[in-house]
């Protein structure tokens, strides 16, 4: 679920957007958030808000990480660059032995709305994003 605060911190209320099954795993500020107010989340979706977090919009072609698909990937991390450029890793485990990592690197220049792999990224396990 997502917690927000209109007091400065002195009480949190839940988000009805978040309270049904929905579940945020990574989120991410826009730099421009003052003027912008554009939040971006990832959990069991990719969603993006450009209200502070009143409404919230599934992209529209995400990455794979629907855990009802045949091929089960987990976000990793978030990261947010110059003009909101997003950058999400995904990765998975293979599900035989050995067992290896698979990742995956993919980007949005759209505020969230349409996602693409970057296929020149290593496929290594990737520990962050700077």
């Amino acid at each position: 679920r997502l917690l927000a605060s209109v007091d400065g911190g002195e009480s949190w209320a839940a988000q009805p957007f978040w309270a049904d099954g929905r579940f945020v795993r990574r989120l991410v500020i826009s730099p421009d958030f003052a003027a912008n107010q554009r939040l971006y989340a990832v959990g069991d979706q990719v969603y993006h808000t450009a209200d502070g977090g009143t409404t919230w919009q599934p992209a529209m072609t995400p990455p794979p990480i629907d855990a009802a698909g045949p091929e089960v990937w987990q976000p990793g991390r978030l990261a947010i660059g110059a003009g909101d450029r997003l950058f999400l890793t995904i990765y998975r485990y293979a599900t035989i032995a050995p067992y290896t990592r698979q990742d995956q690197l993919w980007t949005s220049t759209d505020h969230g709305d349409t996602w693409a792999r970057l296929p020149a990224a290593p496929d290594l396990p990737m520990a962050a994003l700077a």
